[in-house]
């Protein structure tokens, strides 16, 4: 049964309950007019007409209410919205990479050349100039990721592109870079440096 059919069918449900249920009640006005004598309110002449006033009543009240409720309803009720089809996913979406520190570097830093640690920051040393970053050395080491540099000093990371030659004097090493500045080598470092090819 389609929508309509169940709104005809409800309809008539409704009309017949109207009906019957005029009956009674249409009975229980006669009797109190009849001063209730039953034989009396039965053969009253006017009971056809009491019974269709009944009937009309109770078909407005109920057609009144039918309206009300049903404004109420719609009025309440959500819009419907048609939300558009979402695509398949034919693609793994990117996951974000992990921050870079060069990321932190403001623009026209130019290529790193060494970390220096200086307590809880760290000093990002570029060819021309430097800037103090509020983070400690091994975590920028970490955001360097797979940048090609060496740990020389437990304050000190350099790239290996901007060693531009290697003072020794003893034991001891020095680091000097591209810009000119010089980086000291930790002594457990140095044979570290000598097996990648960085120190003779």
């Amino acid at each position: 049964m389609g929508e309509r059919g169940a709104v005809i069918a409800a309809d008539h449900q409704v009309g017949l309950a109207l009906v019957l249920a005029a009956v009674p009640l249409t009975f229980m006005i006669a009797l109190l007019f009849a001063g209730f004598d039953v034989a009396k309110a039965l053969r009253w002449d006017g009971l056809p007409m009491l019974y269709f006033d009944v009937w009309l009543i109770g078909f407005l009240i109920n057609g009144f209410f039918t309206l009300a409720f049903r404004d109420k309803e719609i009025a309440a009720a959500p819009p419907v919205v048609d939300l558009p089809a979402r695509p398949a996913q034919t693609e793994i979406e990117a996951v974000p990479d992990t921050p870079r520190f060069t990321d932190r570097l403001p623009m026209g830093f130019g290529p790193l050349l060494a970390l220096k640690g200086e307590d809880h920051y760290v000093r990002a040393i570029g060819e021309t100039r430097d800037e103090l970053l509020l983070l400690r050395l091994r975590d920028a080491m970490a955001e360097l990721g797979d940048a090609e540099g060496q740990s020389v000093h437990r304050s000190w990371w350099v790239a290996r592109a901007a060693v531009a030659s290697v003072q020794r004097e003893g034991r001891n090493a020095t680091l000097i870079l591209s810009n000119g500045t010089e980086v000291p080598v930790a002594r457990d470092a140095v044979a570290q440096l000598r097996k990648a090819g960085w120190l003779n």
